[in-house]
């Protein structure tokens, strides 16, 4: 049985609806983060790893520089990142609630993986920056003038940044391949709930690592998160923060990375958006979702003459209408899946609105506030194939019978709930199985009908 079941609140029909639009604004939010997070760490790590070894100086600065942007504060990677994934895992419980398909349990590994990651891309963070202030003060050791270092304190300098590196090296890889291993398992779970007619097989943690769909879904996301990242990193460099005229040379060294791996991204990513609307349900084909499809499409051909542009002609401004291009491309590319998702689950959506007003329809009669009952109803569906007032067919007429009951409500109210062969004439009258406010509402009916009459 699912863990997360007990924390699932019946909503209603409207409340699913506005849950959908909760849960694709979190997706919204959490995606394009989550990937500029996965990719900036990744190039980090590898550009930091590369300085050290051919002792690059570009390398190394273009390195801290990265993480020092993506991870700027702790709070920044709880707000856009491990708060929407809880909302997440939450918003699939309560929409997949009472199927037959369980993601919550890989969706909590991810979740755990994720913030893992999120704590050692931190330490990464930290342990690079007192690199930079270990080197700065054995710096200041040897320049400074006056009685000799004292060698055992120097020594010891240097151990601890011997071992500062180590953890730098260590966080930041782990990091790194925790964030992929996260990524791809919440991916890959929520591609599992995109198809119902799977819904029935068994879903394992396996099932949803080796799962095909899974695989191609994770590959896209890596390409658009590239390409974000690299649109994010020029907006960055040369519109917000600005080219600094007096280090060219770095500059120019960022250009060329940012620019080239985000050429080979775009150029690449049609390819995965026509995959993935090939890989969508039947049940989940609409004409928004091939309008959303050519929206993204377009949007990539305008990226990637963007891209174009940048290489022959420089402009500031060129790096600012590209990410903004790629990250509305992002959104949409999240629309796409979601729309995808919503028509899916449109059964499923309906399965918990029905089970909502049986709660709801079921606790307002146990606090008495049920919709209330007409004894005519009853009567007409229920008692006027055999009786009627003025004449007799299976069963007696009620201005034979009636009268005996006048005062004495209570016994006509038992004979109803429970009746009893009385009269040989007639054939003995079945149990209706009426609640007890069913026989109070008849009895009060055909009571009040035969004194007017």
């Amino acid at each position: 049985m699912n863990f997360l079941d007990k924390m699932v609140i019946p909503q209603s029909l409207e409340n699913l609806i506005l849950l959908k639009y909760i849960l694709t604004l979190a997706l919204i939010i959490f995606l394009p983060f989550v990937g500029i997070l996965l990719i900036s760490s990744f190039v980090s790590v590898f550009f930091n790893l590369a300085g050290r070894k051919y002792l690059k100086e570009h390398y190394i600065r273009f390195s801290k520089e990265i993480i020092d942007i993506v991870a700027a504060s702790k709070s920044i990677l709880l707000v856009l990142g491990v708060i929407p994934a809880i909302s997440l895992i939450l918003a699939y419980s309560q929409l997949l609630h009472a199927s037959k398909i369980y993601i919550e349990g890989s969706l909590m590994l991810a979740l755990l993986l994720l913030i893992v990651a999120v704590f050692l891309i931190i330490n990464y963070k930290y342990t690079f920056n007192l690199d930079q202030i270990l080197k700065y003060s054995r710096g200041e050791k040897v320049e400074v003038s006056g009685p000799p270092v004292n060698t055992e304190v120097e020594e010891k300098v240097i151990r601890f940044s011997e071992e500062n590196l180590k953890r730098n090296k260590k966080s930041g890889v782990w990091g790194v391949i925790l964030l992929f291993v996260s990524t791809y398992i919440f991916l890959s779970s929520i591609q599992m709930s995109y198809d119902p007619s799977k819904w029935s097989e068994k879903v394992s943690i396996f099932t949803i690592i080796f799962s095909l769909k899974g695989i191609i879904k994770y590959l896209y996301f890596l390409l658009a998160s590239l390409a974000l990242g690299s649109g994010a990193t020029l907006f960055y460099y040369f519109r917000f923060r600005g080219k600094d005229p007096s280090d060219s040379t770095y500059f120019e060294f960022v250009k060329q990375i940012c620019v080239w791996t985000g050429i080979i991204s775009v150029a690449a990513l049609p390819l995965f958006v026509l995959i993935n609307l090939l890989m969508t349900p039947q049940s989940a084909i609409s004409i928004s979702l091939f309008t959303l499809t050519a929206v993204v499409l377009i949007m990539l051909f305008a990226a990637i003459h963007l891209y174009y542009i940048i290489v022959k002609k420089w402009s500031n401004s060129y790096s600012a209408y590209l990410f903004y291009i790629l990250i509305l491309f992002f959104a949409i590319s999240v629309i796409i899946d979601q729309t995808s998702f919503s028509y899916s689950t449109k059964k499923q959506e309906m399965v918990l609105a029905a089970n909502y007003d049986l709660i709801v329809a079921e606790a307002k009669e146990k606090a008495g506030k049920g919709p209330a009952i007409s004894g005519k109803d009853i009567f007409d569906g229920r008692c006027s194939a055999c009786h009627r007032f003025d004449i007799k067919l299976v069963g007696p007429a009620y201005k034979d019978v009636l009268p005996k009951y006048e005062g004495h409500m209570d016994q006509l109210i038992a004979f109803i709930s429970n009746p009893v062969k009385k009269n040989p004439a007639f054939p003995p009258m079945p149990n209706q199985g009426l609640k007890p406010k069913e026989v109070q509402a008849i009895a009060d009916y055909i009571m009040k009908t035969y004194k007017q009459k």
